[in-house]
């Protein structure tokens, strides 16, 4: 992929033209405080906004591939299993939770167990961040 970021453009209108392997063309339009601290950064990392601008859309890419594949991983939870993550997803404790589910805290710790296996995460805290997305 080929990065042209057009510095000649009004300051109200900054873009970025990209074009791909195959010829097809991407007009980006940015607002100004964004084409602002993409400068800001390339010049504090020592790049060209074109190789930030690369970085950027990769990482944005990686993170909608990943937001995807876990919302097909969520479609394979049960109902009760879908309640007890968005009680701990909301920063519930065991106890909250089993509480508001009439549910026993050790029953709780089995369906955080199989929600994170199922989600393929470590600990409450990533599925924490992860339902914060």
């Amino acid at each position: 992929m080929t990065m042209w970021f057009h510095h000649n453009q009004p300051a109200a209108q900054p873009g970025i033209f990209v074009r791909s392997a195959d010829k097809a063309a991407l007009v980006l339009e940015l607002a100004p405080d964004m084409a602002a601290g993409i400068r800001r950064i390339a010049h504090h990392r020592g790049v060209t906004t074109e190789e930030v601008l690369q970085d950027l859309l990769q990482r944005g890419l990686q993170h909608e591939q990943q937001r995807a594949r876990t919302h097909s991983r969520f479609a394979a939870l049960t109902a009760r299993e879908r309640q007890v993550a968005g009680l701990a997803g909301n920063g519930c404790t065991n106890g909250e939770i089993a509480e508001a589910l009439v549910i026993s805290p050790e029953t709780v710790k089995t369906h955080i167990r199989h929600i994170l296996a199922k989600l393929d995460l470590e600990s409450k805290l990533e599925l924490r961040l992860l339902l914060q997305d």
